[in-house]
């Protein structure tokens, strides 16, 4: 059995936290227009990422993390982002077993969430529903979904996401309250279950970072434990 706790973000400054829609600052607002490919490009977020192998059977698996870009006010890069993420330790897994964590800065309503746990979005919905989270064609060509669907362990194990795994405040806006942490997996991956999780803002002693609860981040702590099922089982 593996036991999977990805690390959630420890920094004390709230310098990237997501606002919700009724409560964005008036610099948003101001914000000019990004383009957003070369935005993409130039983000500094890393990729981590391991492939292990079980001494006993000999069976391997990738394990990778990230920490998406907070571009919540620039849409399309959350998209490109996320299917680039998933590609690259699809890849680097190739035919063995692979999991995906992390702060991904996407709520389960999101089209990145649908996109990562259906390996597929819709261009025409997007259009029409003005969402502006299809990338733009660029030199070119068009961007078009490669990855394979992957499942989330706790809407597996729950039968839907957690009610929330951020609860942060910024100043005096209203404090966020949603899931944006979440462990992705491939089909060979048995979810044998999930950390219990506060289900009530009032059970979550928030908002975050809270030293007097234990809480050094503004994320509260997710883990999962997966098993391989068939003869090489970890």
């Amino acid at each position: 059995m593996l036991c999977i706790h990805p690390s959630s973000t420890c920094s004390l400054l709230p310098l990237s936290l997501p606002f919700p829609s009724s409560a964005s600052p008036t610099w948003l607002a101001e914000r000019e227009p990004v383009e957003p490919w070369e935005m993409s490009q130039y983000r500094h977020n890393i990729l981590v990422t391991a492939t292990l192998k079980d001494r006993a059977s000999g069976r391997a698996f990738c394990l990778g993390t990230y920490h998406m870009p907070c571009a919540f006010y620039a849409p399309q890069v959350m998209t490109i982002h996320s299917e680039m993420a998933a590609k690259h330790v699809q890849m680097l897994a190739g035919t063995n077993p692979y999991i995906l964590a992390g702060d991904f800065n996407i709520k389960p309503i999101d089209p990145m969430y649908q996109l990562l746990t259906t390996g597929r979005l819709d261009k025409a919905a997007c259009i029409e529903d003005g969402s502006a989270v299809y990338p733009v064609t660029k030199w070119d060509m068009e961007w078009q979904p490669t990855i394979k669907a992957m499942r989330s362990a706790y809407a597996e194990a729950l039968g839907k996401e957690p009610p929330f795994t951020n609860h942060a405040q910024t100043r005096d806006n209203e404090p966020f309250i949603d899931t944006l942490d979440y462990i992705f997996c491939s089909d060979e991956w048995k979810v044998d279950g999930v950390l219990e999780l506060p289900s009530s803002q009032e059970e979550s002693n928030g908002p975050f970072p809270n030293l007097d609860h234990g809480e050094p981040s503004d994320h509260v702590l997710i883990a999962a434990d997966l098993s391989l099922s068939g003869p090489a089982s970890l």
